[in-house]
């Protein structure tokens, strides 16, 4: 009966450990799925900020009765949709030979605030064009040194026409 005791009582011990063991497991599982699900959360919390200021943004800018107010709410927003990034936007002049920035942000926004409208590859070829190297012989005629060694060029365009460009840097 000894015998039988002990075999019982080793056995509930493998079974504890066991137990224990996969308590272990699931307990690191659990945390490591909180760890996820905290990251997707803050990145949804992100994401809906940036969709409300986006929406804040849409708003405003339907309110504007004048170019004037309309480059400054894109001025006064852009700082919080890219923080630390600078940039403009710039348009195309009615006579089609010039761009002239009507808006800027940042603390290096683009120093060319008028420029020809073939200066810029992405108006150009009517596409994002992305630079990251100074010296590159694909970057802008219309960036200066002082702009950085990257930029962001998006062109604008309205009812299938270029009108502009969205420029970072």
């Amino acid at each position: 009966m000894l015998t039988e005791i002990e075999r019982q009582d080793h056995q509930l011990r493998q079974q504890q450990e066991s137990l224990t063991e996969e308590v272990a497991s699931r307990t690191a599982e659990l945390v490591s799925a909180n760890e996820r699900l905290t990251v997707s959360v803050k990145r949804v919390e992100h994401y809906a900020e940036q969709i409300a200021q986006l929406t804040a943004l849409g708003q405003l800018l339907q309110s504007c009765v004048s170019p004037d107010e309309v480059f400054g709410v894109i001025q006064d927003a852009m700082p919080g949709l890219f923080p630390g990034d600078s940039g403009s936007v710039t348009i195309l002049k009615a006579s089609g030979n010039l761009m002239e920035t009507m808006a800027a942000w940042g603390t290096n926004p683009p120093h060319q605030r008028v420029f020809a409208p073939d200066e810029c590859w992405a108006f150009r070829r009517g596409r994002p064009h992305l630079v990251t190297d100074a010296s590159s012989p694909l970057r802008c005629a219309h960036l200066t040194p002082e702009d950085g060694p990257t930029t962001f060029c998006v062109p604008m365009m309205a009812q299938g026409d270029n009108v502009g460009i969205l420029q970072f840097n």
